[in-house]
C-alpha cells in the first residue's frame, strides 16, 4: 500500500496518518524551506520516506542536532525522481541494495545552503547550490584514483541504508554542493545530475567533433546522452525509440534524426534502419540508454567496426551475448556506471546555453500530500505515456491569471480543465466591470493589489493579452508599481493560435521559464465585448500553454 503521513505542520507527529489510494511510481519531487521567524529557523522537515514497496509515507524526517563538521544544511527547492527511485517505490531493492528500513528517497536535488557546519569553505547561507548525491569514502584506490562512482563505500543519496534529499531540508558535504551561477535555476541545478550521466556516457564512449553517434531509448536517459553527444561536438545524433510519441522532444532538442524502430523483436531490422541513416558502415559509438536484450543485439549490429558501444541502461539483470560479433568488429564494450568530477561541466553547460534541459521537464508539482499524490498519479504513467522528469516547485509553480469581470470564487466551472498541479487560478476582477449585469460590488482595488503582490513574489512573469487590450495595460501598470519583473507579449487579434503557442514555445525553452502567465482578455476572437473574458476562452489559452509545455 502507498500512503502518506501529513501534515506539514509544527504539531504534524501528533497526528494520525492519512491514507490516500494505492499508486505505481513516482517521477518528481521539489521542496522549500519555511521562512525564517524572529525565533530562528523552524527545522521541521517534512519528507517521502519509504519503508517498503509501496509504502511511500509523507511525514516528518529527524534532522540531526547539530550539523556535522563538514557540511551544510540546504533546504531544498527541487528533486527529480529518476527510474531508480521509481524502482526502489515499485519493487522495494534494486539488486543487492534492499530497503530494510525506512528511507526517504530522491536524488536529484538543488537547494539554497540554509545553515553552515564547522570547516566549511567556500559556501555561505544563501548560496544556491546543486547537490553531487554521492559521497566516498575516499580511503580505497578508486576513490584515490578519481573513480569515486566504482568506490564500494560510496554513500550515495537513497541507496539503502543512506537517506535521499526528497525533504524540506537535507545536510551534505560542502565539497559535493556546487554553486549554481545567477542564470541557473533551481530546477536546472536538479537537472545536473541526471546530466551528468550523459557526460558519462560520452565520455566512455569518448564522442568527439566529428563523430557520428547512436542513442537507443528516448527516455530521461537518452535525452540526456543526446543533449551532451551535442554539446561534445558530435557530427550527427540519430536517437531511436520504438515509442513514436517519445521523439519529439528529442526533436526539439535538436538531433540530428529522430527514428521510430517499431521491430522490437528484430534487432536486425532496427540496426539496418539505423545504418541507412549513417552510411556506409554505421554510427561510429552507440549509447544504449534501455539495456534490454533487444537494444544490446541493436547496438552491437549497428556500430561501425571498431566502433564503441556504451551500456547504460539496466532494463534487464542479463542477456544473450553474441561474443563472435563483438571479436569479428573488434568492438570496445563500455559499462556506464554513475560518473565522476561532472557537476562543474554540466553547470557550465547549462549556464551558457549549450544544453537545455528544461526541456526534459514535463511536469511540476508543489510540496504537500495532495501534490505528492498528484505527483504520484503523473508518475503512475511512466510506461504507458512519454513522461519526462517531473520537478514540483512549491509556491512557485505555475498560475493562470484572467483579468475579467468574474471573481475566483465564481470561475470552478473552469478548475477541471486544468491539470491538478496548476489548480492555483485567480481571475482578477477590473473596476469597469462593476458596471456591468450582476458585477455591483465585486471589485476591491486594494485587496486585488495585495492579492497580486503576494503571488508576484520571487516568480517571473508574463503578460499575454491582444495588442489593445485595456485589461492588460490595468495589470502592466499594476505590475510596474509593483516593482515585479515582468515581460510583455501583445499579438494581433487576427493571429490565430499557430502565433501564440510559437511565442509560448519560445518563453518554455528559455533558461528562466516564467511562473506566472496573465491573460489580458479572452483567446480565440470571442467578441462578447470588453470585460468579458468567458471560462470557454480561457479554456483554449490553458489548451495552448499545455501544448507548448508551460503548464
Amino acid at each position: 500500500m502507498l500512503r502518506f503521513v501529513s501534515s506539514l505542520s509544527r504539531t504534524a507527529r501528533s497526528q494520525k496518518s492519512q491514507h490516500l489510494r494505492t499508486l505505481q511510481a513516482f517521477r518528481g519531487f521539489a521542496a522549500q524551506p519555511d521562512p525564517l521567524g524572529e525565533a530562528g529557523p523552524d527545522w521541521t522537515n517534512p519528507a517521502a520516506v519509504l519503508y517498503k514497496a509501496n509504502d511511500l509515507r509523507f511525514e516528518p524526517h529527524e534532522l540531526p542536532a547539530e550539523i556535522a563538521r563538514g557540511h551544510v544544511r540546504v533546504a531544498v527547492r527541487a528533486v527529480g525522481i529518476c527510474a531508480s527511485d521509481v524502482h526502489y517505490l515499485k519493487k522495494g531493492r534494486i539488486g543487492g541494495n534492499i530497503v530494510k528500513q525506512p528511507m526517504v528517497i530522491g536524488h536529484e536535488s538543488a537547494g539554497e545552503v540554509a545553515a553552515v557546519g564547522p570547516e566549511v569553505e567556500g559556501l555561505q547561507v544563501g548560496d544556491r547550490v546543486a547537490l553531487e548525491p554521492g559521497v566516498p569514502c575516499w580511503h580505497n584506490s578508486y576513490s584515490r584514483a578519481g573513480k569515486y562512482n566504482l568506490d564500494p563505500d560510496i554513500k550515495f543519496f537513497a541507496t539503502p541504508p543512506v537517506h535521499g534529499s526528497l525533504a524540506r531540508y537535507v545536510d551534505h558535504p560542502w565539497d559535493f554542493c556546487f554553486k549554481l551561477p545567477d542564470n541557473v535555476s533551481y530546477e536546472e541545478g536538479a537537472m545536473v545530475e541526471p546530466l551528468s550521466n550523459g557526460i558519462q556516457a560520452c565520455r566512455r564512449g569518448d564522442v568527439k567533433p566529428g563523430k557520428s553517434v547512436a542513442i537507443l531509448g528516448a527516455g530521461p536517459m537518452g535525452l540526456n546522452a543526446l543533449a551532451c553527444a551535442m554539446a561534445h561536438g558530435a557530427a550527427r545524433v540519430v536517437i531511436t525509440d520504438v515509442r513514436e510519441d517519445n521523439l519529439p522532444t528529442a526533436d526539439r532538442l535538436g538531433a540530428w534524426k529522430v527514428l521510430h524502430t517499431p521491430h522490437t523483436g528484430d534487432p536486425l531490422a532496427s540496426a539496418q534502419l539505423i545504418k541507412d541513416l549513417l552510411p556506409p558502415y554505421g554510427p561510429d559509438v552507440v549509447i544504449d540508454c534501455v539495456g534490454h536484450q533487444t537494444t544490446v543485439q541493436t547496438a552491437l549490429e549497428a556500430v561501425a567496426r571498431g566502433g564503441k558501444i556504451v551500456q547504460v541502461g539496466m532494463g534487464q539483470d542479463g542477456c544473450q551475448f553474441p561474443i563472435l560479433t563483438v571479436v569479428q568488429k573488434e568492438l570496445d564494450y563500455h559499462g556506464c556506471y554513475r560518473y565522476t568530477n561532472t557537476y562543474p561541466l554540466c553547470i557550465e553547460l547549462i549556464s551558457e546555453g549549450k544544453v537545455d534541459v528544461k526541456t526534459m521537464i514535463s511536469h511540476r508539482y508543489g510540496f504537500s500530500a495532495e501534490e505528492v499524490e498528484a505527483g504520484f498519479q503523473c508518475a503512475a504513467t511512466l510506461y504507458i505515456s512519454p513522461v519526462h522528469k517531473v520537478k514540483v516547485v512549491p509556491e512557485r509553480g505555475m498560475k493562470l491569471w484572467g483579468f475579467s469581470g468574474f471573481l475566483p470564487n465564481e470561475v470552478s466551472a473552469s478548475i477541471p480543465q486544468i491539470p491538478a498541479q496548476k489548480r492555483n487560478i485567480c481571475f482578477v476582477a477590473r473596476e469597469e466591470c462593476c458596471s456591468q449585469p450582476g458585477g455591483e460590488g465585486q471589485y476591491d482595488a486594494e485587496s486585488t493589489k495585495r492579492f497580486v503582490e503576494q503571488s508576484i513574489k520571487g516568480n517571473k512573469v508574463v503578460v499575454f493579452s491582444w495588442t489593445v487590450c485595456p485589461f492588460a495595460r490595468k495589470a502592466k501598470q499594476l505590475l510596474t508599481d509593483l516593482g515585479a519583473d515582468f515581460t510583455a507579449i501583445e499579438l494581433n487579434q487576427r493571429e490565430d493560435g499557430k502565433a501564440i503557442r510559437a511565442e509560448l514555445a519560445k518563453m518554455t525553452n528559455r533558461t528562466s521559464v516564467p511562473n506566472v502567465f496573465i491573460s489580458g482578455t479572452s483567446y480565440g476572437g470571442c467578441n462578447d465585448g470588453p470585460g468579458i473574458a468567458t471560462l470557454h476562452s480561457q479554456g483554449k489559452l490553458v489548451g495552448l500553454l499545455q501544448q507548448a509545455g508551460a503548464l
